[in-house]
């Protein structure tokens, strides 16, 4: 397993500036009296932990099985037979 920090953003902000500035006080509200309750706030009928999901599985689908296959059997030659002499262009 190798760890990588994959980012992703939720922007569920629609209408007025208004309306978008009551649902970030409510949001800041929650997390306030209970950080972890954040990720149940319902926004647009999901969950932020839904949205946060949701958005990091598009990124990692969106990698071509080829760009895929070629980011392993390179990861297999630096872990398998070191970095000696590797130059890795991943385009």
């Amino acid at each position: 397993m190798i760890r990588a920090d994959i980012e992703t953003e939720v922007s569920p902000i629609v209408g007025t500036e208004k309306q978008s500035e009551e649902l970030v006080h409510y949001l800041l509200n929650e997390f306030e009296v209970d950080p972890k309750k954040i990720w149940e706030s319902n926004i647009f009928g999901k969950s932020l932990h839904e949205l946060v999901n949701e958005g990091l599985h598009n990124k990692l689908y969106r990698m071509p099985d080829d760009a895929q296959m070629k980011l392993q059997e390179t990861l297999q030659k630096i872990i398998n037979e070191g970095s000696g002499g590797l130059i890795c262009i991943i385009l």
